[in-house]
C-alpha cells in the first residue's frame, strides 16, 4: 500500500492559516512600502533642496511624500485589525498608490512601490472573503 501524506489539519484549518499568512505578507508589504516612500523623502528633499537649492518646493514635495508613508505604516497597522473599515482603507491607500505610481515613473522608488502595490491589491482580493464577513 502506498504511504498517505500527513496532512496538517482540516482543510478549513489550512485555509485560516494560508488566509492569515496572506494577511502577514500584506502588513509587512504595507510596511515595506512605508519604508521606501520615506527613504524616497529623504531622496526628494536632497536633490531639491541641496543639488537643486529649491527649498520651498522641496518642502512641499516632501510632505506629500511623507504623507504617503505615513498612510502606508497606518494601513499596514489597521490591517491587523478585522473589520470592513481597516480593508477598506488598505484597499484605498494601495490603489491609489498604485494609480500615482502609473502616472509617475520618474525614479527607482516609484517602480518599486509600482510592483509592491500590485502585489499588496492581489493578496486584499484574496483576503476579501474572510476579511469582510
Amino acid at each position: 500500500m502506498a504511504a498517505r501524506s500527513k496532512k496538517s489539519g482540516t482543510p478549513a484549518k489550512r485555509d485560516r492559516a494560508n488566509e492569515e499568512q496572506r494577511r502577514k505578507l500584506a502588513r509587512t508589504l504595507f510596511f515595506f512600502n512605508a519604508v521606501i516612500w520615506l527613504a524616497d523623502v529623504v531622496y526628494v528633499y536632497f536633490d531639491m533642496a541641496v543639488v537643486n537649492n529649491n527649498q520651498s518646493a522641496a518642502d512641499i514635495a516632501s510632505i506629500f511624500v511623507l504623507f504617503s508613508a505615513v498612510v502606508f505604516f497606518a494601513a499596514g497597522m489597521l490591517l491587523g485589525r478585522p473589520g470592513k473599515i481597516s480593508y477598506y482603507f488598505a484597499l484605498l491607500a494601495a490603489t491609489l498608490n498604485l494609480i500615482f505610481c502609473l502616472m509617475n515613473f520618474s525614479n527607482f522608488f516609484f517602480l518599486i512601490t509600482l510592483l509592491v502595490d500590485a502585489v499588496i491589491l492581489w493578496l486584499l482580493y484574496q483576503l476579501r472573503r474572510s476579511i469582510l464577513v
